[in-house]
């Protein structure tokens, strides 16, 4: 019986404080976190291994100056073979050259950037062996950039 009163007594206060730090908490806003979320950048990846172009995409990780570390995706799609994709997992590390977003307010320029860099990325990715994974390396540049 003493245990029993000692859990629900437990539990009764866990309950209580629970509730006391929820009553506290602020409203969170939907706007709020989408303006913490990174930029989506879109760009094309030449291939040097492959001697292709994939598309790009990425979101920036880091940026320092007019650099940008990002992190993404790289995909080639085979109008031949569907089921080849290429898919890569990069990083790029880019330079900004250009940002319409500060020079022009218009609805679809403002997004324009030209910032070329270098990637380092592991092709293979939706294998289960991880041995079979090969490493790329190439030039890229990214022209679209979406911040919500």
């Amino acid at each position: 019986m003493n245990r029993l009163k000692l859990i629900l007594t437990t539990t009764m206060a866990l309950t209580v404080l629970l509730l006391a730090t929820i009553s506290r908490a602020e409203s969170v806003k939907f706007s709020d976190i989408v303006s913490k979320l990174p930029a989506f950048n879109q760009g094309l990846a030449y291939d040097a291994v492959d001697n292709q172009f994939n598309y790009l995409s990425t979101i920036d990780v880091v940026s320092w100056k007019s650099l940008t570390l990002e992190a993404g995706y790289a995909g080639l799609f085979s109008t031949d073979n569907p089921e080849n994709t290429g898919n890569k997992l990069v990083g790029v590390l880019s330079v900004k050259l250009l940002d319409l977003g500060g020079v022009v307010n218009f609805p679809i320029l403002d997004k324009v950037v030209f910032r070329p860099g270098i990637w380092l990325g592991v092709g293979n990715i939706g294998s289960t062996d991880f041995n079979s994974s090969e490493t790329s390396w190439g030039v890229s540049a990214t022209v679209l950039s979406l911040k919500f």
